[in-house]
C-alpha cells in the first residue's frame, strides 16, 4: 500500500481514531483485494507525520486497562442472496401417506 496517499490521515489529540471507508474508498479496494487474493496482505502501517517531534504512543492488546486496548471493528453488508429456483420432477415425487 506504499504511496497510497488516499489513506493518509492526520490525527490530533488523544483517544480513538477511525477511518470511514466512505471517505477513503481505496481502503475498500485494498481490503477487497485481500479477500479476493489479488493483493498481498501486509497489513497497515501507522506512523507519525514526517517532521513531527512530539510523542506518539500506541497501546498493545495486552494493555491495562482493557478498555484502552486497540480495536478493529469492521462493519459490512453481505451481498444480497440470489434467487433460488427449485424444480420438482413429478416422476420422482412420492407420497408418504
Amino acid at each position: 500500500m506504499s504511496g497510497d496517499s488516499a489513506l493518509n490521515k492526520v490525527f490530533t489529540g488523544t483517544g480513538w481514531h477511525s477511518w470511514d471507508s466512505s471517505s477513503y474508498p481505496s481502503l475498500i479496494t485494498w481490503v477487497q483485494g485481500w479477500v479476493n487474493g489479488t493483493k498481498n496482505n501486509y497489513g497497515f502501517l501507522l506512523e507519525r507525520e514526517q517532521g513531527y517531534s512530539g510523542q506518539t504512543s500506541y497501546w498493545t492488546r495486552q494493555h491495562d486497562p482493557s478498555s484502552e486496548r486497540p480495536k478493529l471493528i469492521v462493519y459490512y453488508t453481505p451481498p444480497p442472496m440470489g434467487s433460488l429456483t427449485v424444480t420438482i420432477d413429478p416422476s420422482e415425487a412420492r407420497s408418504d401417506g
